[in-house]
């Protein structure tokens, strides 16, 4: 009596499975899935590539912070990174360029960013624990004349942001620092373009820009023209790119330089220009604020700024005291809207600075993660839950969670939770954390593969949500300096799609893409390419993809033996493709069946010839026959072939697909093998011993 043991697409969806015995895992589960991921048909295919952001940097300086820097006007993005000694930005015009250097060398970066504050302006905020606070505006503009050196003005493309917010015309009685609008009703109320900028748009003194120090009804008060507008001129109310309130300290080619003066729209005064060439950016240095405290783990709420792992910190003794600090434990919290003051009085008042002490779970903070109005502070061995009341006396109100349960490192903060690995290497989130007293199984998300995460190390762990994807990374020994792999959880289908060869130190989204920093240098790529290729610039790497199931138990009632006779496979396959069946039988390493799919044997299958039968090129004596259907708008085929092939004898039988190369695409959707139960006359697998 024949039998066949379908998997269906369905089953696929069980993914890396490497917690029981390999003959009892859930069918269709994989015992190894190395650069594979689970289709939304729920088929296995080869994961998607990658593509490095900008040009390859050759240094040898390992990943050491990745943040986009998301501006709130005009919905900019730029990315960030760092590695080594220096800072950089990235802009699609002007590629990796130097935000700041002389950083202490390998250390690692926090960041967060914040529009709430009382300069009105939004900032990115970062630390690396050894150098001071500090924050960049994130303004660039691009040097539109070439410089030789020596030069006094610095011509770029705008000093302005694009918002216009009023257009005028000049009243006569203007001189250098009033200005009348010629308007024939009072257009304003006092005070309102206090701290703009107006701009003159004609006239003898067209381009040039001051700021706006006060606001009448009718009048502009401004820092003086050059010369007076004339009537009849016209001006605009604006906002400058560059404030020189935050710094004079500008950056370009690599060389710092001060900024004397932003006297029009196109200029910046300076005493000496460098040398550089044209499109080369320019931007404000990043300002520091010694008193802050410097730490890497940072975020934010409402409106106040959370520092945590703290290096050094100015704090109050129990005398109400100013002193120094050294306090990895402890949180400091910013003002009420002032993420540069962490200041507070001996008797704090409502409003100001806090510092948070964490004497639990002993250890440094190794993460804060706020999810709406709470603070969740993880250590190692504690978690706990912070938030402010809401009222005059603005308290902070403390929860402690499960005691000996923490992070051993960065926390993932997902759409509707926290995800982290302990110290016992269990992966798992807040919310199962919470909840502990439910069965292992639902607390312990990486139950399924304990058995490789046991293997792993996670002090360098991070990770992002992404798509209903949770990504993270790790060592995969002890042995390997820096992470060399991601992990991926499926939270569609609440399984693990195995390891990706990904060595990530940090991810980020930009421009709703997923982007992530090298963990051994610091070069920026982007995730989830429609190609199946990691490409370098020029350079294009393969994709090794393999998948086997668990070995499955599939010995016949009647027999001592069971048969594998037919193979049979549905899925699609791009042109040029060509991917390895395999079958594996009683646990060995080598396969007993192995043939290819596509590539030059089956090209006119895959291209849909009369003349193609049958497929492959009958590797052993194998009989197959298939179907092919037309390209599709991806440009791959739907088959289905099966593959009959001598008795294959043994009790317990395992399937395997893998790829190498460049843009291999193929997806399996549906798999079965034809059994056929039989009672064999080869030795049985049975040890006979003799009674002594």
């Amino acid at each position: 009596m024949a039998k066949t043991l379908s998997f269906d697409m369905e089953e696929f969806k069980a993914g890396l499975y490497l917690l029981d015995d390999d003959s009892t895992s859930p069918v269709g589960s994989a015992r190894n899935m190395q650069n594979i991921f689970i289709t939304d048909r729920g088929g296995i295919a080869p994961r998607p590539g990658t593509l490095i952001l900008g040009n390859r940097d050759a240094a040898s300086d390992r990943g050491r912070g990745f943040f986009v820097f998301k501006k709130s006007f005009g919905a900019i993005e730029i990315p960030m990174r760092a590695g080594g000694v220096i800072l950089e930005a990235y802009t699609e015009q002007h590629g990796w360029f130097l935000v700041k250097e002389g950083f202490t060398n390998d250390k690692e970066f926090g960041f967060i960013y914040n529009l709430v504050n009382t300069d009105n302006d939004d900032f990115a905020y970062f630390s690396n624990r050894y150098e001071a606070y500090q924050r960049w505006s994130g303004q660039i503009a691009n040097i539109t004349v070439a410089l030789a050196g020596g030069e006094t003005s610095i011509t770029v493309d705008s000093t302005l942001e694009e918002d216009i917010y009023y257009t005028g015309t000049v009243d006569a009685g203007a001189t250098t620092t009033s200005i009348p609008d010629d308007a024939a009703t009072a257009p304003w109320v006092g005070d309102q373009w206090n701290n703009f900028y107006l701009l003159i748009t004609s006239g003898a003194q067209a381009g040039q820009v001051r700021k706006i120090t006060d606001t009448t009804t009718n009048t502009l008060t401004v820092d003086a023209f050059a010369g007076a507008p004339a009537d009849g001129d016209t001006f605009e109310i604006r906002t400058t790119k560059f404030r020189l309130e935050f710094g004079s300290t500008f950056i370009y080619n690599g060389i710092e330089i001060e900024v004397t003066a932003i006297p029009s729209s196109t200029e910046l005064s300076v005493a000496s220009a460098h040398a550089a060439p044209v499109d080369t950016a320019i931007t404000q240095s990043p300002e520091t604020f010694e008193g802050a405290p410097r730490g890497n783990r940072m975020d934010t709420l409402l409106g106040r700024a959370l520092v945590g792992n703290v290096r050094s910190a100015l704090s109050r003794d129990a005398g109400g005291a100013l002193q120094g600090s050294n306090s990895a434990g402890s949180i400091w919290v910013s003002r009420q809207n002032d993420p540069t003051d962490f200041t507070y009085d001996a008797a704090r008042i409502a409003g100001q600075g806090d510092l948070i002490s964490m004497p639990y779970g002993g250890g440094d903070i190794t993460d804060i993660a706020v999810t709406e109005d709470v603070a969740y502070v993880y250590k190692r061995g504690y978690i706990e839950a912070i938030r402010y009341s809401q009222d005059v006396n603005d308290f902070a109100i403390r929860n402690p969670l499960k005691p000996g349960a923490g992070s051993v490192n960065k926390v993932i903060i997902g759409k509707d939770d926290h995800y982290f690995v302990t110290v016992d290497k269990q992966f798992t989130s807040l919310g199962r954390v919470a909840n502990k007293d439910v069965t292992v199984q639902t607390e312990n998300i990486g139950l399924p593969i304990r058995r490789l995460l046991q293997q792993y190390e996670f002090n360098q762990f991070d990770g992002i949500e992404y798509r209903n994807r949770i990504l993270f990374s790790g060592r995969s020994n002890d042995q390997v300096e820096n992470n060399d792999t991601t992990i991926v959880w499926n939270k569609r289908t609440q399984s693990f799609e195995g390891v990706w060869n990904v060595a990530a130190h940090g991810f980020d989204v930009f421009g709703e893409e997923l982007y992530y920093q090298e963990s051994n240098g610091p070069n920026v790529w982007k995730m989830f390419e429609s190609r199946k290729a990691d490409v370098d610039n020029t350079d294009e790497l393969p994709i090794a993809s393999v998948w086997q199931s668990n070995f499955f138990n599939l010995l016949p009632i009647k027999g001592n033996y069971q048969t594998v006779q037919s193979l049979a496979f549905e899925g699609y396959i791009a042109a040029n493709t060509t991917f390895t069946v395999s079958l594996f039988k009683d646990f060995e390493d080598e396969a007993s069946v192995e043939f290819d799919f596509g590539g030059l044997d089956d090209e006119a299958f895959l291209t849909g010839s009369a003349l193609a039968s049958f497929l492959g090129s009958n590797p052993l004596g194998l009989v197959p026959i298939g179907t092919l259907g037309g390209i599709d708008i991806d440009g791959r085929r739907r088959f289905s072939f099966m593959v009959y092939f001598p008795f294959e004898y043994g009790q317990y039988f395992s399937l395997g697909f893998q790829s190498s190369g460049i843009d291999q695409d193929w997806e399996v959707i549906r798999a079965s093998m034809g059994l056929k139960e039989t009672i064999s006359t080869i030795r049985p697998g049975i040890k006979s011993i003799s009674n002594v």
